[in-house]
C-alpha cells in the first residue's frame, strides 16, 4: 500500500508539511456575467459558485464550457430568475402567475440543465408554494429574493432553501 488507505496510487501526493492547506472557497452569490471571471475566481481560491438569477443561455453555456475545459472557471450551480406577472425586473427569464403551471415550468428548467432557481419579488404565495414543491421533487434548490407579495416567513414555511438580499 501507499500508506493512505484506499487512495489510488495514481493520485499525486503533495508534501505540505509546514504549509497551510485551505479547501476551495464557495461564493454563494456570484453573478458570472463575464467569461474572463473564471480565471480570476480560481486564482483567488474560489472553486465553486452559486449564480442565482442568471440568464438560462448564458449560465448553461458557461457551465458547459467550464465542464468541457474550454474556459477556466469554478464549478457553477445556477438557474434563472423567475417572477410573478409584472415582475420587478424587466429581464426576468420567466414570469408565472398560476400554480397549476409550476410543475411544467420547473421540469422544463431542469431539462435545460438548471440546478437552482431564484424566485423574485412578485410571486403570490400559492404560486411560490407550487414552484418550491415541484423543485423539491426534481431535486432543485430554490433561493428567494422576495418580500412584496409573499413574506419571508411564508417562503420559509413553503420550504425555500435560501433567502438573499434581505
Amino acid at each position: 500500500g501507499n500508506g493512505y488507505g484506499d487512495i489510488s496510487a495514481d493520485l499525486p501526493v503533495l508534501d505540505v508539511q509546514g504549509k497551510l492547506v485551505l479547501p476551495g472557497l464557495i461564493d454563494n452569490h456570484y453573478h458570472f456575467w463575464n467569461i474572463n471571471d473564471g480565471t480570476t475566481l480560481l486564482k483567488r481560491g474560489v472553486t465553486s459558485i452559486r449564480d442565482p438569477g442568471v440568464a438560462i443561455s448564458m449560465g448553461m453555456n458557461f457551465k458547459e464550457a467550464i465542464a468541457l475545459g474550454i474556459i477556466e472557471g469554478p464549478d457553477i450551480s445556477c438557474g434563472p430568475l423567475i417572477d410573478g406577472l409584472n415582475g420587478y425586473r424587466p429581464k426576468s427569464d420567466v414570469e408565472i402567475s398560476k400554480p397549476e403551471n409550476a410543475a411544467t415550468l420547473v421540469r422544463a428548467l431542469k431539462a435545460q440543465g438548471v440546478d437552482a432557481i431564484k424566485v423574485y419579488f412578485m410571486f403570490n404565495p400559492d404560486v411560490l408554494r407550487a414552484i418550491i414543491a415541484e423543485a423539491k421533487k426534481q431535486g432543485l434548490l430554490v433561493t428567494g429574493h422576495i418580500g412584496v407579495r409573499t413574506s419571508w416567513n411564508e417562503a420559509i414555511d413553503a420550504g425555500v432553501d435560501g433567502l438573499c438580499h434581505i
